[in-house]
């Protein structure tokens, strides 16, 4: 299976970039000044391959789309929000109110690593697994409609068309 990553753009990304990169045997190498958005297109990137979409609405972009294999995977950032959006809230039914009301307000304002530090807090304070209070916040069920189920499968193809772990290690 040819598992290789042709393309990735990024629109709209701040308003008005475009990032588009075109690799060649898998291979890319990013150099730049600091503060020219290396880190960001690499965050970017890892969580679409990695399919964890609800990380990507951090960013603001208008849409994405990465070429794999010749098979284009498109992903815009209002159909994430949207998703989102249809979350069943019950989920966090045992989160203590304040905190819940927190979580939520720093998730629709896009600002998820205050969200991923609150959620670890909730952890440590009522001895649960970080991993476990994190994934409620992921808007896929077992049994997904519409949308969402065009992104849990997008998120399956993405995987098997890479066939490999993603991996990121900031440094």
């Amino acid at each position: 299976m040819n598992n290789t990553l042709n393309r990735i753009q990024i629109i709209g990304l701040h308003g008005n970039k475009k990032i588009d990169v075109v690799m060649n045997d898998n291979t890319l190498i990013l150099v730049g000044e600091n503060g020219s958005g290396k880190t960001t297109f690499l965050r970017i990137l890892f969580h679409f391959l990695s399919g964890r979409w609800l990380s990507l609405i951090q960013f603001p972009f208008q849409y994405m789309i990465c070429t794999i294999a010749g098979n284009e995977y498109r992903v815009t950032r209002e159909e994430l929000v949207k998703a989102s959006r249809m979350s069943d809230h019950r989920l966090f039914v045992d989160i203590p109110p304040p905190y819940r009301h927190k979580i939520t307000a720093l998730y629709e304002a896009g600002d998820l690593d205050q969200v991923s530090l609150e959620l670890k807090r909730i952890a440590n304070r009522h001895g649960t697994h970080f991993e476990s209070v994190l994934r409620r916040f992921e808007f896929f069920e077992d049994k997904p409609r519409g949308f969402k189920k065009e992104l849990q499968d997008a998120i399956h193809k993405i995987q098997s068309s890479i066939s490999a772990q993603i991996l990121y290690l900031p440094t």
